[in-house]
Parts: C-alpha cells; structure tokens; sequence
C-alpha cells in the first residue's frame, strides 16, 4: 500500500483501537517505491503527514487522526524477501513511546533494522528504548537466523534491566517468532542462556520462543 492508499484508508477509519498492517500483500512483491517505510507508516498514524509525505513526495497536508493516542493493539509486518532490510536508518522505526494507549504490540525485526551504507552489516534499532510504558504484551517477528544474539544483548536486555529498575509493570508476556535456532551454534545458545537469566527476576514477564516458553 502507498502513502495515497494508507491515508485514504486512515481518515475513513478515524475511531479504530486495533491496526494492523502487513507492507507485502502475500504472493506479491510491490516495487521498493511503492512500499510504506516503517517510519512513514507511524508518522501517518501519528497526524504527521507533512513528514510522511516528505519521504515520499511534495504532496498538501493531509488531516489524519490521532490514532497514536486511541490504538490498544498495533501489529506491524513489513518483511519483504525481495528487499531485505532496505530501509536507510532514518526509514526504521526509533519510538513508540508517544503510542501511549497501546497494550498489545506486535513488531517484525524489519520495523526497525536498516543496512549500512556498504550493505554488509545490519543496524537493529533497541526496541527496550521503543516500546511504551503501559504494554502488556510484545510479540517481535522475523528474527530470522542471524538476530537473536544482537536482539537479546541490546533490546532485550534493556527491558529487563527497565523491570528491574520498576518500568514496564504490567509487561506480561514477551514472544520471539519466526526464530531459527541452531544447537550447533554457540553464539545463538550463549543469546538464549543470556536471555533466561536476564528474566529470571521478580515481576518480569514470561519469555516465549517460537510459542514454547524458555
């Protein structure tokens, strides 16, 4: 879907409390052109259109609501096998703190993870400085073979030193999905031992992989 798409969609839905989004319709591949970014997508359910706009095109303002301030459920699915990662940094999502309402948030790792310029390495965003205060459950999809050690030693990691510090009270559940985990792997298992211990403190959520709980 488009920026003229979303927002047309957007203004006629003013009320909605669930939103959900997948960028790739499943058995189609839109030109990259043709993709919302992840940050466009949140600058449009945030009223900010002339910043949404000023990524795509010189188009007038548009009147959007405030769905940042009434969503309870946000789920965000931008994967795209064809273009895989290829947001620039400022095309990732950094925050959604201002999404104060939200209770349930589901989030894919291409939300918030770009390419360097040389297109060899992947700069994750920390999702545990992202999240909202009040949410209760976190789903993070896509995590793929590659993302699970940088996921837990960052995001991760700064959720559960938030707990410990009294921060995300009522932070109940936190699932890691589409996650492909080698046994032969030392890095990944050291990510998963790392990510037990992390969470196994007083008032701190249950960490589910794959639907099994860790």
């Amino acid at each position: 879907m488009d920026l003229s798409s979303m927002t047309e969609v957007l203004t006629a839905t003013p009320n909605i409390t669930h939103f959900e989004y997948r960028g790739v319709p499943s058995g189609t591949e839109p030109s990259r052109e043709r993709l919302l970014g992840p940050q466009m997508l949140c600058n449009l359910l945030r009223n900010e259109y002339d910043l949404a706009a000023s990524q795509a095109s010189d188009t007038a303002k548009e009147e959007l609501p405030n769905l940042h301030r009434q969503l309870r459920t946000l789920k965000i699915d931008l994967h795209s096998t064809e273009f895989l990662f290829d947001w620039d940094d400022s095309e990732t999502i950094t925050s959604l703190q201002d999404f104060s309402e939200i209770r349930n948030l589901s989030i894919d790792t291409h939300s918030f993870t770009s390419r360097t310029g040389n297109q060899n390495h992947l700069i994750m965003n920390n999702i545990g400085k992202m999240i909202p205060q009040r949410l209760e459950t976190l789903e993070i999809s896509r995590v793929g073979e590659f993302l699970l050690q940088e996921l837990v030693q960052i995001g991760l990691r700064e959720i559960a030193d938030s707990v410990r510090q009294g921060q995300f009270r009522q932070l109940r559940r936190i699932e890691l999905t589409d996650c492909v985990v080698h046994g032969h792997r030392p890095t990944q298992q050291k990510a998963l031992h790392d990510l037990r211990e992390m969470f196994d403190i007083p008032g701190a959520p249950s960490v589910y992989l794959n639907g099994k709980a860790l």
